[in-house]
Formats: C-alpha cells, sequence, structure tokens
C-alpha cells in the first residue's frame, strides 16, 4: 500500500504476488482534494497559507530563500489599514504563535514583512528550529480566524554545510528495520515541492523508487497502473505510506519537474537500505551496527537507525523527535540525560560515531531524547546490545 499524505491525499492500494508489490492503483479522495486545490465553488473553504519553501523537516545554509504562499480568499498587501480577508506574512521563529486580534511584536522572533512581499532571505542560526508563518492584518493584528487558516509550522535544521538544493529521506533512515507497511518522510532544500504547474526552474514534485535504479537525467519517470516501482507523489506531498514484502530493500527518492523530466545531479536524488521484518514497530531507534553479540576491536563505529521519528540536533523540542545517545554499561535514563564519558550525546543528530573501549564485555544501550535532552518515554525510543571489546 502506498498512501501519500499530503494535501491532497492519494490512495496507493497495492497487492503482493511472488513475494513482491505486483500492481498499482490510484484513487483520488475527492473531498480533499477539492477542499486542498480549490477545486470547487465553495466560497466559504478556509483560506490556506503555507511555506513554500523550505519544506518541513528541510536542511537548510544559515541563510536561506522563504517563499510564501496563500490560496483562495487572503489578498496580500502592504501593511496600512485593517481590511476585509487582506493583511500580509509574518514568521515567528522558536515562539509561540499571537493570539487573534493581538498585535505580532516586531523583534528578532517575530519577522514582518509589512511590504506585502511573499519571499525573501531570513539568516538563523545552525541547530534545531520551529518556524511558524501567521498571517496578520494591515495593523499587526494576528486575524481571528482557525488556526489552519492563518497559521503554519515547519521544523528545520540550519547547518554551515547544508546544500543549497537538495532532497533527502527523513524517516527510514538508512539502515533502519521496518514493518510491512511503514511511512516515509522526505524533505527538499532550495525546491518547491508541488502538485505539476508549468515547468519552472526550481520547482518539481518527489517520485518514490522500489528497488529500482534512478531514472537518468533528462528522461521521464515511468508511470502507469502496472508499474509498481515508480511512485508519482503528484500532489506535492513529502509523506507516503508504502508496503514492502519482508526482506531487504533498496528505496530511493527522485526530484522531477512537472513533466516528471529527472534533474541532472546528485542533490535531486537519495537513496536508503530498509530491512522490512515482521513484529516491528512503526516508530522505533536501532543499533545498525555492530550487531548484538559481535565482537569488535577496541575502536570501532557504531550505526544507529530510526524510522518513524525525526533524527535532528538539539535545540527545539518536538513530540517524536530528537537525538540519540549512547549509554555505556549505564541503566536507562528517565529524566534528563547526563553528558559524560558513559552517556554520549549526538548532539548534532549524528546517526554514526566512533567509539574507543578497552577490552571486556559491555552492554550499549541507546536513547532517544528531545531537543533539551529529556529522555522520551517509551521503548520505541530505545535499543539494546551487548558487545565484546577484543
Amino acid at each position: 500500500m502506498v498512501e501519500s499524505k499530503g494535501t491532497p491525499r492519494a490512495l496507493f492500494v497495492r497487492y503482493f504476488s511472488g513475494g513482491r508489490v505486483s500492481m498499482l492503483t490510484l484513487t483520488l479522495v475527492t473531498a480533499v482534494i477539492l477542499a486542498a486545490c480549490g477545486g470547487s465553488d465553495t466560497s466559504d473553504a478556509p483560506p490556506n497559507i503555507s511555506f513554500r519553501l523550505p519544506t518541513d523537516n528541510a536542511i537548510v545554509p544559515p541563510t536561506f530563500t522563504v517563499i510564501m504562499g496563500v490560496d483562495k480568499l487572503f489578498v496580500v498587501e502592504p501593511a496600512g489599514d485593517a481590511r476585509g480577508d487582506a493583511g500580509h506574512f509574518h514568521i515567528l521563529i522558536d515562539t509561540d504563535l499571537i493570539s487573534p486580534g493581538k498585535e505580532i511584536p516586531d523583534d528578532e522572533q517575530h519577522l514582518h514583512f509589512d511590504d506585502g512581499s511573499t519571499e525573501a532571505e531570513i539568516t538563523v542560526s545552525p541547530g534545531s528550529h520551529l518556524l511558524r508563518l501567521q498571517f496578520a492584518d494591515g495593523n499587526n493584528r494576528a486575524l481571528e480566524r482557525n488556526e489552519r487558516a492563518v497559521a503554519r509550522d515547519i521544523f528545520i535544521t540550519v547547518a554551515e554545510d547544508a546544500p543549497a538544493q537538495g532532497v533527502r529521506f527523513v524517516s527510514p533512515t538508512d539502515g533502519a528495520t521496518v514493518p510491512p507497511t511503514f511511512d516515509v518522510l522526505m524533505s527538499a532544500t532550495g525546491l518547491v515541492v508541488e502538485k505539476p504547474a508549468e515547468v519552472r526552474e526550481g520547482t518539481g514534485h518527489l517520485h518514490i523508487l522500489l528497488d529500482t535504479n534512478f531514472i537518468p537525467a533528462g528522461a521521464v519517470i515511468p508511470s502507469g497502473e502496472e508499474d509498481d516501482q515508480h511512485i508519482h507523489l503528484q500532489d506535492g506531498s513529502t509523506v507516503a505510506s508504502i508496503s514492502l514484502s519482508p526482506g531487504s530493500h533498496t528505496v530511493r527518492i527522485q526530484f522531477a519537474d512537472s513533466l516528471d523530466i529527472a534533474l541532472q545531479g546528485d542533490q535531486f536524488r537519495d537513496e536508503i537500505t530498509v530491512n522490512v521484518a515482521f513484529g516491528r514497530g512503526v516508530q522505533q531507534v536501532m543499533f545498525v551496527e555492530p550487531l548484538d553479540g559481535a565482537t569488535v576491536p577496541e575502536t570501532f563505529t557504531v550505526k544507529m537507525a530510526a524510522v518513524g521519528l525525526p533524527v535532528e540536533p538539539a535545540g527545539v523540542v518536538r513530540e517524536g523527535a530528537g537525538h540519540m545517545h549512547i549509554l555505556v554499561n549505564e541503566s536507562f535514563v528517565l529524566e534528563v540525560i547526563p553528558n559524560d564519558e558513559t552517556h554520549i550525546h549526538l548532539d548534532e543528530g549524528q546517526l554514526s560515531t566512533e567509539l574507543s573501549l578497552e577490552p571486556g564485555t559491555y552492554s550499549l544501550r541507546l536513547q532517544m531524547a528531545n531537543g533539551s535532552h529529556q529522555a522520551v518515554v517509551g521503548d520505541q525510543y530505545r535499543d539494546e546490545i551487548t558487545i565484546t571489546v577484543e
């Protein structure tokens, strides 16, 4: 099964034959499409503001472009007199939304676009951050409408070495063991992910490729009811649910323009290998290397993975996301994880690190904590192995 979880929603039904997926059908959920795409004449449908760039979970450089979008009823115009459904955008950084009817402050955490602009460059310090987009009237008062209409949230990671453009898997991460049906979460940097429209530089949509090679640049990514390996997310989704038979699979994502033509460059591609197994949780952190019971040299690499859980640098606290910690001969922690020689923090969101241990037998425990290093409660946020160091 493949279900895109963007807006609008597409439902892909897959059937299994001979141990692998054999047929793909696409059913559009009409009511959702009409609400999201403006395909209905219903004049009271709520307007919808959004970050068109960057996407949720994007990794961006410290200075990056933001493109803001609005559907249907709102008119974007410079600040001035408050009137009807007109107003302008504000970006809130790591802070709460302003209550309806209240004036939005003007400071480093509340960026005003009083000139009516819908595109700007902003600079944010390295780390994990929450960006909120809020629409307000000509007097900078937050509009008194439902939150879906006037506010949007995304989480980003700011990194000095982030590419100007690129796509990536957010979850699962490479090497993860996943259940037969699992969510694929993706993000894009410097690219507008949208429904097919006219071909424009820097815009397009994502495709998931199952156990098949990338499509050469300039070629059209295949599609069709009988094609079970090339999944087109033409609704502009960055989340999809897929089902695969047990075993090892290579999952690739590829960005293409509105005509499904693959773009030139490795920045428009990413790939992971997952192992599908029954009995695995839809959310889980895990050791990938070394395996439980392994014998390793005194200096060795530890690799980790996650499924259903974004792994990001310390900073912003959000539900179901965080960073890894390795506990050496220590019990799992219930509160804030200490930072010492036996409680190793991977604050930058790393999924691999080198350890050096003296010869002996050790228990290694993996634990996810939120952006404030508070241990997240639940067995899905833990894993443990025993190793012997020679």
